[in-house]
């Protein structure tokens, strides 16, 4: 069982990153190497306006933000040792509406020492989150927020790769994460459970040609949720709201075949297909309805589901003339994974980009998204989203830049339309951001 920690009660936050980078030089043995050491710091103020934040379908104002974004991180190279730590923070205000103000922190560290023929890995991450309320956040690859439900995760991630061959690679990874949700009463208490994963990775590399190489995976993915009980007050009725304890259990196990190709320097295809089973396991509880009478939800153990899985991208590189290029980039992917309920969903999405570089002080970026989110135990479909977004960015020169950003948004629930309600919900979003990129490059 996880404990409950409210956001509101977090105080410590992890060692600083440089601190932690002084810690592992001198705990290594490494001062008969050569040591490179990059360190980089960007600070950006940002404006931003969005016309409907969480894309609902109901009664809702216009959200006008600022705040500040920053970014330290290092990268030290020392003999076999490769080492990456980094630290995000974001803020934001919101004129009117203090409810939706949030301070992100993200804190990452890569590490990994190579041998003559392994290398072994350590990732950790701690993630205090109040932008998105997805369990393994996959809409925020569409830049969508749908709840301010505070979050804390802690991540550790032990790796292992080993040379069979020259063309022939073996990969092994271990990731545990524990995610701890508070809430922000809006509307209504949003009962969602602390949750605890657990992924084992094992993969195969083999370099087939110059232009072809072979992979092989497989995960083995479980999660524990459990919902603490709770009795909390709505804020825009006042009347009290229960909801029950309960446990629940996912399985997942995925099997992939792969393959990546060159067909030139500038054009290049990743495909990887394959299955995904599932299953799960809850408690029994009860709980008080709207009467007073007690309801049972019988436990339960669901067999098997079976889900095809895929993705594949293609992306190509158009060199022009004085330093001018556009990268294109196509991708496509079906995954399934646990909702916040403990309900499997499976996200079929499609994004196509265009990035280019009019000069080193001028670049562009297009890029439209589309997915259907679905139930792949009921095979019914939940919702579509579409997105598009355009930006450009000057860099003024002393390490100064300048950039703004459209997004449009549109979710259609198919669930709402079923019911004759309003199914079509839509966002127009503008950021603008000055920010300025230092980094500095040491050698001992």
């Amino acid at each position: 069982m996880v404990a409950k920690v409210k956001y509101s009660k977090i105080k410590s936050l992890p060692i600083f990153p440089a601190q932690i980078l002084v810690l592992f030089v001198l705990i290594n043995p490494l001062s008969g190497y050569a040591m490179d050491l990059d360190i980089k710091a960007e600070a950006r103020e940002v404006n931003e306006y969005n016309s409907n934040l969480f894309l609902t379908t109901a009664s809702h104002t216009n959200a006008w933000g600022q705040g500040a974004d920053v970014v330290l991180g290092s990268k030290l190279k020392a003999g076999g040792l490769d080492s990456n730590i980094n630290a995000n923070f974001n803020n934001r205000m919101y004129e009117g509406a203090s409810q939706l103000n949030y301070f992100n922190q993200l804190f990452d560290m890569k590490n990994s020492y190579s041998f003559n023929k392994s290398r072994v890995g350590f990732n950790a991450q701690y993630n205090m989150d109040t932008s998105s309320a997805a369990m393994d956040d996959p809409d925020d690859e569409l830049g969508l927020v749908f709840q301010r439900i505070p979050k804390v995760s802690r991540m550790i991630q032990p790796n292992y790769s080993y040379h069979l061959s020259d063309k022939t690679v073996v990969n092994l990874a271990y990731k545990y994460r524990d995610t701890q949700y508070d809430k922000i009463i809006e509307y209504a208490p949003v009962p969602f459970p602390n949750v605890v994963g657990h992924t084992t990775t094992a993969d195969i590399n083999h370099q087939l040609s110059k232009d072809l190489q072979l992979t092989a995976s497989m995960f083995y993915k479980d999660f524990l949720l459990n919902h603490q009980a709770e009795t909390d007050k709505v804020v825009s009725t006042g009347a009290l709201q229960s909801s029950p304890q309960w446990t629940k259990e996912i399985y997942t196990e995925i099997a992939m075949l792969g393959a990546n190709y060159s067909f030139s320097d500038t054009l290049k295809l990743s495909v990887a297909a394959g299955f995904q089973s599932n299953s799960q396991s809850s408690q029994a509880y009860n709980v008080l309805s709207s009467t007073g009478a007690e309801v049972s939800h019988i436990g339960e153990n669901r067999g098997n589901t079976f889900s095809d899985v895929y993705l594949a991208k293609l992306s190509k590189r158009v060199n022009l003339v004085n330093d001018a290029h556009s990268d294109m980039a196509f991708e496509s992917s079906r995954s399934v994974i646990p909702s916040p309920g403990g309900v499997l969903v499976g996200y079929d999405k499609y994004a196509a980009t265009l990035a280019h570089t009019f000069s080193p002080k001028w670049s562009a970026k297009i890029g439209l998204t589309y997915a259907d989110r679905s139930y792949p135990v009921t095979q019914k479909l939940n919702s579509t989203v579409f997105g598009a977004q355009a930006g450009v960015t000057w860099k003024m020169g002393a390490g100064f830049e300048l950039s703004g950003n459209y997004q449009y948004f549109q979710l259609n629930d198919n669930a709402l339309a079923a019911s004759g309600l309003l199914d079509i919900a839509e966002s127009n979003a503008l950021i603008f951001n000055i920010g300025y990129v230092f980094g500095k490059h040491l050698k001992y």
